[in-house]
């Protein structure tokens, strides 16, 4: 009895983790079809459960090794262009993806307001004296 629990228990050890596995792949270009670099692309589940993710190549390539058959959704995101997000079906086919394509982001802003404190000032130092010890140091 033992025994064939043992060898029950042996053979599914074995076998499932050989349940096929599939590599996704694709390429990442912009409307222009330049290719988009370093662009942050993740595989979710249908419920959105992230999956796998990578960064495509300076040449906008990305590759996701032992995926396996099912439905999943590739969400792309790069600084400067929309998220993009696309449902894919892996199984027995080829899963080389064609390219996606990266909308540019075009979001402008009304203005930018730049603040600093100086820690000069707040120390009450002379400015005087800093650009002259400056001058003197680099003069010799």
């Amino acid at each position: 009895m033992h025994k064939k629990i043992f060898f029950g228990l042996l053979i599914l050890y074995i076998v499932l983790p050989l349940q096929a596995q599939y590599v996704v792949k694709g390429k990442i270009v912009d409307i222009n079809k330049e290719e988009v670099p370093f662009s942050t692309i993740q595989l979710l589940g249908t419920d959105s459960v992230l999956v796998k993710g990578c960064i495509s190549d300076s040449l906008g390539i990305f590759t996701f090794p032992n995926v396996q058959s099912g439905k999943y959704i590739v969400r792309i995101s790069n600084v400067g262009y929309s998220t993009l997000y696309k449902d894919i079906q892996v199984s027995d086919s080829d899963n080389t993806l064609a390219s996606f394509v990266l909308d540019g982001d075009d979001v402008l802003l009304d203005e930018v307001i730049i603040r600093g404190n100086s820690l000069i000032r707040k120390l009450g130092v002379d400015l005087g004296e800093i650009s002259h010890g400056l001058e003197v140091f680099l003069n010799g």
